[in-house]
């Protein structure tokens, strides 16, 4: 995000719920969560007594980016031949295995992402993932001076059936920033939340030493379960993170690098019982 130019991205990862930033507390005790970040609520042991929703972004695959009608062209990154769906799919974003004690209540989860309003990207290539198609977070690319709300849902792999989750959640959103002169400014509305944290939350709850770590997104609660978060920080696109690791780790272990990155972050904490969430994403003009 942020740099003097006619677009931006929204950097994204998701989680199981009460991840509240810091990697210790992301493992909750499941023996057999896939995802060293996000790990499944559940009783240790073998795979049927996993409760609750269990996340792995970097296992899904991409099996539709045609995100408001746009995609990449046919010899690019992130083509996704067969989708003529206007939609942005995440197959097999992870799993609910509910609150049985077998497998056959098991149902795993895509991630569709699809615009509500009018969407313009500035470069259809950029939606997906991050670093070219490769990286570890999802990304959806924006043309500047504009508004658009989104649509995340979650739905049984393959179809549109929603999924309702058993658990709560945690959705990030990374990168809020603005460009030059105030330029191109990010700000990211979300509704049905329960609670928007940050780098300083985490740092309060995971008692870390003073002096830790300040946010630079202004998190506003705008009424009900309802939250703006402003960009406030200046923004070079090189200064982005590679991976969650990077942000998602005591600050005490952050490089200089890491906490730029890790002072442009929200933790969106969702309630059990959703089948997705909407979210209205802003970008300033850039000049």
């Amino acid at each position: 995000g942020g740099a003097a130019r006619l677009c931006s991205e929204v950097f994204f990862y998701i989680c199981n719920g009460d991840m509240r930033g810091f990697l210790g507390l992301v493992v909750f005790g499941a023996a057999y969560a896939q995802d060293p970040l996000c790990s499944p609520n559940g009783i240790p042991g073998a795979p049927s007594q996993i409760t609750g929703v269990s996340v792995n972004f970097n296992d899904s695959i991409i099996t539709c980016n045609r995100l408001g009608g746009f995609a990449p062209a046919p010899d690019e990154p992130g083509f996704t031949p067969d989708c003529t769906v206007d939609e942005l799919r995440y197959t097999n974003i992870g799993t609910d295995f509910g609150f049985s004690t077998g497998p056959s209540d098991n149902v795993v989860v895509d991630l569709v992402i699809t615009n509500l309003t009018n969407y313009i990207p500035n470069n259809a290539l950029r939606n997906g993932r991050t670093s070219e198609q490769t990286g570890e977070f999802g990304q959806v690319n924006m043309a500047d001076d504009q508004l658009t709300r989104f649509a995340y849902r979650f739905v049984e792999t393959g179809t549109n059936t929603p999924v309702t989750f058993s658990t709560p959640f945690d959705f990030f959103f990374y990168d809020i920033d603005v460009g030059e002169q105030g330029r191109l400014a990010e700000v990211i509305t979300i509704a049905g939340a329960l609670r928007v944290t940050d780098i300083e939350d985490a740092c309060r709850d995971q008692n870390q030493p003073s002096p830790c770590l300040s946010g630079t997104v202004i998190i506003q609660n705008i009424g009900g379960n309802s939250f703006t978060c402003i960009g406030t920080e200046r923004g070079y696109g090189a200064d982005n993170a590679d991976t969650p690791q990077q942000i998602l780790q005591p600050v005490a272990d952050m490089s200089e690098f890491d906490k730029v990155a890790a002072r442009k972050y929200v933790n969106v904490s969702f309630p059990a019982g959703l089948q997705g969430f909407e979210v209205d994403y802003s970008l300033t003009a850039s000049a």
